[in-house]
């Protein structure tokens, strides 16, 4: 992982959409983000609440992205939410 990326997931806990921020749309970018939250679990909540904010913002749009990769990979997954 690059000192940026890093830098970035280091400050997640205090700005949960910063790890958004920086990404494109790209398929390989969310791909990215995907394995950072599979590494990291305590991340998943943030994304989780991220990805269900009604906003419409960039970052809501790429966590939703990220989710569904997230959930693609074992439906089961969802489970503890519901």
């Amino acid at each position: 992982m690059k000192n940026t990326e890093c830098l970035i997931y280091s400050r997640l806990d205090a700005q949960p959409g910063r790890l958004f921020k920086t990404f494109k749309a790209s398929k390989a970018e969310r791909l990215k983000a995907l394995e950072f939250v599979c590494q990291n679990p305590h991340y998943i909540q943030k994304l989780f609440d991220l990805a269900v904010t009604p906003s419409a913002a960039r970052i809501h749009i790429y966590a939703t992205w990220v989710w569904e990769l997230y959930l693609l990979e074992e439906p089961r997954k969802l489970d503890p939410y519901w």
